[in-house]
């Protein structure tokens, strides 16, 4: 067992689809956008999904893709529209390599 299985929470995380293989990422439906704040305090829009029920919390990067592609600056017109949620390696000077999530157009169209 992996241990984003054992370790589940209700998020999307990158790990989790590094370990299932979906290193393209996976095509969700957004099906709402709300605001949640998070342990430290920060306030975040989050996506919940009709395929899964993981949320993704937006930072600004994915909300300003998210927007690009749904060709919404109002991210209540973004219900129903169709984005892919891939895992990327990001190099930081403090934390060294790690993974993180990024928004880009559906791979299955």
């Amino acid at each position: 067992m992996k241990r984003g299985e054992t370790y589940s929470s209700g998020w999307l995380k990158s790990q989790d689809m590094l370990d299932q293989g979906k290193v393209n990422g996976i095509d969700l439906t957004i099906k709402s956008v709300t605001t949640s704040t998070m342990n430290d305090g920060k306030v975040q829009r989050v996506l919940s999904f009709q395929e899964d029920d993981r949320e993704l919390g937006l930072n600004v990067t994915n909300w300003d893709a998210c927007a690009d592609l749904l060709q919404q600056d109002d991210d209540d017109g973004w219900i129903g529209g169709v984005i892919n949620i891939h895992p990327i390696k990001l190099d930081r000077p403090f934390n060294g390599k790690t993974h993180g999530l990024r928004v880009r157009a559906p791979q299955s169209v």
